[in-house]
């Protein structure tokens, strides 16, 4: 027999405390303490919370989202589908899927917290998220969302993010998943609800269905300074996304660009000293 849906929006206290870094996750995850009330036991539950700015998700300003246990975020109210399908096949929601599966918050110490301390960004993180009825099966991660522009230094770089910027990162990603496959992208809604109808899967997986870990790891997506960025078309009304491997050991080309300046500028100083 499938277990219940457990209702109920928790709000979300301020949290102005951080205590554990994970490698692999752009931010540090909040303290225990300051987790979503009652997702230490989560199956199926949701957690409200309010961003703390505006954040423009496929022309929809977003100020309140839903952090659901099963690894996902919706903007219209709690949802606890543990029933995972393909972006293409998802109707009637705008979802933000970092490992959308049937997880739960039952093993020791698991939890899910979100944290607005920093200005213009809100990150939700997971922790110990373990695969329905299987403990050994954990899976640590986050999604943080941009208001602004933002440089973040983070692993062996940093990274400049852009207003509208979604980012998900990972600590540990451990498969197979529930029912056959878990998912990540972003969806909007179908068209005939009144959005585009647009979803952006994985680099190699436009669907975002996975079966197990492979698709996430083979990207290395754990390693420190990697992350999944899914980048708006208009960041001030988005009708879809690009996917791409974001990477703070790999200079941005403005990055590169003012390396090259300051390179040209030392060997002309050189130059002249020398004369």
């Amino acid at each position: 027999m499938r277990k219940s849906y457990v209702s109920g929006l928790l709000v979300l206290a301020a949290l102005a405390v951080v205590s554990q870094t994970q490698a692999g996750l752009i931010y540090s995850i909040p303290a225990y303490a300051n987790r979503f009330p009652g997702s230490e036991g989560w199956d199926n539950g949701a957690g409200s919370a309010t961003l703390g700015f505006a954040f423009k998700f496929y022309g929809l300003n977003v100020t309140d989202i839903t952090i659901g246990a099963d690894g996902n975020i919706n903007f219209h109210g709690a949802d606890g589908d543990w029933g995972n399908v393909a972006l293409a096949s998802t109707a009637n929601r705008r979802r933000i899927a970092p490992l959308w599966d049937d997880l739960e918050t039952k093993t020791n110490g698991s939890y899910a917290a979100g944290d607005a301390s920093v200005t213009d960004v809100y990150t939700a993180s997971w922790y110990n998220m373990r695969v329905y009825n299987q403990p050994a099966r954990l899976n640590t991660f986050q999604v943080s969302l941009f208001g602004a522009d933002k440089t973040v230094a983070f692993g062996p770089g940093s990274f400049n993010f852009k207003a509208g910027d979604i980012a998900i990162s990972y600590a540990t990603i451990t498969g197979p998943y529930a029912d056959g496959f878990a998912t990540v992208g972003v969806q909007d809604m179908s068209i005939g609800s009144g959005g585009t109808g647009s979803f952006t899967g994985l680099p190699a997986v436009p669907n975002g269905v996975i079966v197990d870990a492979t698709p996430l790891t083979s990207l290395n997506l754990t390693d420190a300074g990697k992350f999944l960025l899914y980048r708006p078309d208009n960041a001030s009304n988005p009708t879809s996304y690009t996917v791409t491997i974001g990477d703070t050991a790999v200079p941005e080309p403005t990055s590169l660009t003012l390396l090259a300046v300051g390179a040209a500028g030392l060997l002309l100083r050189r130059r002249k000293a020398a004369r």
